[in-house]
């Protein structure tokens, strides 16, 4: 089977830099928004306690985590997120979260929980303003995140960007990243859309990676770029795309060995030294690619065949593929 040989031969492969150990802190799904394209969408309500996310963060240095991320839903309306950040610093020295930035907003606010130890954001702005509000589906929701970017830059946090490619802001692209240029984040992340069943037609997700390829190099080169779970064959500058593969290399992502232990409630997890823990994680990811993507039979002859992901099941076919032979 393919992903037997793929765990079998990315096992021999030696790594040389450091694994990623942010561990993925849950608060629940709770959100104070609707992104069309969450994977919470139909469930934006559940809350986990404040006990039931100190058990996580707990557990994540007991398994040899080095920092946490707190991301949901949205964890920045959590009731307990200032003792969440608290006691998140008191284990792990700071904590950083995901947000749409709604609370954010209120400076005072983030400035409180500056002061407990919060410090990085990574923003999820999904386009220019009418592209925004609309793919969140609330209006004024773009005004607020950017004033909340510019109160964490004004408070010192480290800022980094997330953008979820969509038909409406590919078509805007040009403003976008004249956007970015001027926010200046640390990094800005690139996704695909997801292709859910309800509007699986109208999301052109290669073909969208195709076009974002084409304007990529108007970026300022000061600002880190990764092009997330895309085949390395539609991206001209391939150190750009980080497959599932070298997310396990990027510092700024999450571990997926404790992801994986806190979904399965750390039954049978243990503290895992580094050689064991990479080991681990390409068994995960060779099954997280069995199910939701696949290879052409070109793909089977490209020098990335072991580290590319492939195409999302769902997703839009191009005719043809450029493989790079070694």
């Amino acid at each position: 089977m393919l992903e037997v040989y793929v765990k079998k031969e990315l096992k021999k492969v030696p790594f040389d830099k450091p694994l990623c150990k942010r561990a993925w802190i849950f608060p629940g799904t709770l959100c104070n928004e609707s992104c069309r394209f969450c994977y919470y969408k139909n469930d934006l309500t559940q809350l986990k306690s404040f006990e039931e996310v100190k058990f996580q963060i707990d557990k994540a240095k007991e398994l040899g985590m080095t920092s946490i991320d707190l991301s949901g839903g949205e964890p920045s309306i959590h009731p307990d997120i200032l003792k969440i950040i608290e006691y998140g610093t008191k284990i792990f020295g700071s904590v950083s979260t995901l947000t749409n930035g709604l609370r954010f907003s209120d400076k005072q606010f983030l400035k409180q929980c500056v002061d407990l130890g919060l410090n990085e954001i990574l923003f999820s702005v999904h386009g220019i303003e009418h592209v925004h509000d609309l793919v969140v589906n609330k209006k004024g929701a773009f005004q607020k995140i950017i004033q909340a970017i510019y109160n964490a830059k004004e408070l010192g946090i480290k800022v980094r960007m997330n953008h979820t490619l969509t038909n409406e802001s590919i078509s805007s692209l040009d403003e976008y990243i004249k956007l970015v240029n001027t926010i200046k984040p640390e990094q800005i992340n690139f996704i695909p859309e997801n292709n859910w069943h309800d509007h699986r037609g109208r999301v052109y997700r290669n073909k969208n990676i195709q076009i974002l390829d084409q304007k990529i190099s108007n970026i300022d080169p000061n600002i880190e770029i990764n092009i997330r779970y895309v085949p390395f064959c539609l991206v001209t500058n391939k150190h750009l795309v980080k497959s599932k593969y070298y997310h396990l290399f990027d510092l700024g992502d999450w571990n997926i060995y404790y992801t994986r232990c806190r979904d399965n409630s750390f039954v049978n997890c243990k503290k895992l030294d580094d050689q064991s823990m990479y080991e681990k994680s390409i068994d995960i990811l060779a099954d997280i690619q069995k199910s939701i993507y696949v290879k052409k039979l070109e793909c089977f002859h490209c020098k990335y065949f072991l580290y590319c992901d492939g195409f999302h099941k769902d997703s839009d076919m191009p005719k043809e593929i450029k493989i790079e032979k070694d």
